[in-house]
C-alpha cells in the first residue's frame, strides 16, 4: 500500500462517510488503527450489473460468497471464482447511479480512514477492472436478439460523464476545447466517433441540443470479453457477439427515440435508431443501447481502471424483436459466463 498523502481529510459534506462506511453503497472504508491497518473490502476485480437481482445471478457462479451488503438500490457481494478474488455490484439503472459506484469504489480502494484523523489517499496505482454486464437494445438489423454485444467505445446522450475532466479544465480554455467531449487515450477515433455522433444532432437541430462524448473501453479488457466469447460460441454455435459502441442515454423510452401512446409521441430524435444505423467508423457501428457505460468508460478513463461492457441484445430495434422470457434467461446466463470467462483471464494475465 502506497501511504504518501495525495490530500487532507475531506469536508463531511463531499464524501459521505457514517461509521466508517461511504454513504449511498455502505461499503466499509479502509481504516488503520494504532497497531494495524486494514485492507481494501472489495478486490480490484468487479462486476457492475444494472439489475440488483442480476448480482445474484452472478455470485452464484462465485466459489464461495460472501453475505451481500444491501443499502438502497444498491448490493454488493464479494466472493472468489477459480481461486480469484472479486465481487459484483448491483446499481440500479443509469448514469448517475454509474457515477456513484464508481466514485464511492474509488474510495474504498483508495481512501484511508486514519486513527489520528489524518485521512489520506492511497493506493495511487491501483487499477481495478471493472466489466458491467448488462441488457440492451440494438439499432442494427444483423444484430439478432439473443446475440452479445461488446463495447469497444461508448458514446453519451447523457451529461454525467461531461463534470469530469482528466486534467483542470484551464487546459482545455486554452487549447482544444473539444478534447472534453472525447478524452484520450481513443484518441483519433474516438474524435471520429464523437464528430459522427455530434453531427446526427447537427443535421436535426438547428442549435447544438445535445452533444454527445465519446471515451474508449480498455483494449486488454474488449480482447478478453471477445475471447470469451468465441470461447462460448464453439460450444454453442448459435450464439453470436459483435464489437462496436455504445450508445448510452440518460433515459429509455423517449431517450432512445421510443414513442409511447398519444401523450408522449412527441420526442426530440424520433428517427435516432435509423440514424445510428448510418454511423459506421473504421469499422465500429453502434451495436448496442444502453444507460450506464458512457459513464463508466468516462470515469474509468480518468481514473487510469480498465473497464468494458458486454450485453445481451433482448431488443432489435431495426426489425421490432424482443427476446422471450426463457430466451432472455439464457441469453444473461451466456453474458455472465463471458464476463466471469473474461475476468479470469485477465486475472491470470497480471
Amino acid at each position: 500500500m502506497s501511504n504518501t498523502p495525495a490530500s487532507s481529510k475531506l469536508p463531511n459534506s463531499e464524501l459521505l462517510i457514517y461509521d466508517g462506511r461511504i454513504y449511498h453503497t455502505n461499503i466499509p472504508l479502509m481504516i488503520r488503527s494504532k497497531k494495524s491497518t486494514s485492507k481494501s473490502y472489495l478486490p480490484p476485480r468487479i462486476f457492475l450489473v444494472g439489475d440488483p437481482a442480476r448480482a445474484y445471478e452472478v455470485a452464484k457462479h462465485f466459489d464461495t460468497q460472501s453475505e451481500p451488503i444491501l443499502h438502497r438500490e444498491f448490493i454488493i457481494i464479494k466472493g472468489t471464482c477459480h481461486g480469484i478474488e472479486m465481487a459484483v455490484a448491483g446499481t440500479g439503472i443509469g448514469t448517475d447511479n454509474t457515477e456513484i459506484i464508481i466514485t464511492e469504489l474509488y474510495a474504498v480502494y483508495c481512501y484511508l480512514l486514519d486513527y489520528l484523523q489524518n485521512h489520506i489517499w492511497v493506493n495511487h496505482d491501483v487499477q481495478p477492472i471493472v466489466i458491467r454486464l448488462g441488457t440492451s437494445g440494438s439499432p442494427q438489423a444483423d444484430a439478432p436478439i439473443g446475440s452479445l454485444g461488446i463495447g469497444s467505445y461508448s458514446a453519451g446522450f447523457d451529461s454525467t460523464g461531461l463534470f469530469i475532466l482528466d486534467r483542470p479544465i484551464e487546459q482545455f480554455l486554452a487549447g482544444n476545447f473539444e478534447e472534453i467531449f472525447y478524452t484520450p487515450p481513443g484518441g483519433d477515433i474516438c474524435r471520429a466517433i464523437w464528430l459522427a455522433y455530434k453531427q446526427l444532432f447537427v443535421d436535426c437541430f438547428p442549435i447544438p441540443v445535445i452533444v454527445p462524448y465519446v471515451s474508449a473501453a480498455s483494449p486488454r479488457v474488449v480482447q478478453a470479453l471477445n475471447s470469451a466469447c468465441n470461447l462460448i460460441e464453439t460450444d454453442n454455435p448459435a450464439l453470436q457477439h459483435f464489437l462496436g459502441i455504445v450508445t448510452a442515454s440518460s433515459g429509455f423510452f423517449a431517450g432512445q427515440g421510443r414513442k409511447i401512446g398519444p401523450k408522449l409521441s412527441n420526442i426530440l430524435f424520433p428517427d435516432m435508431q435509423e440514424k445510428l444505423m448510418t454511423i459506421n467508423v473504421s469499422g465500429l457501428r453502434p451495436i448496442i443501447n444502453e444507460m450506464e457505460s458512457s459513464c463508466l468508460y468516462r470515469y474509468c478513463q480518468v481514473l487510469g481502471w480498465q473497464c468494458g461492457t458486454i450485453c445481451l441484445i433482448l431488443a432489435n430495434r431495426a426489425e421490432g424483436d424482443l427476446l422471450t422470457p426463457e430466451k432472455y434467461r439464457q441469453g444473461v446466463d451466456a453474458c455472465i459466463e463471458a464476463g466471469l470467462n473474461a475476468m479470469v483471464a485477465l486475472s491470470q494475465k497480471g
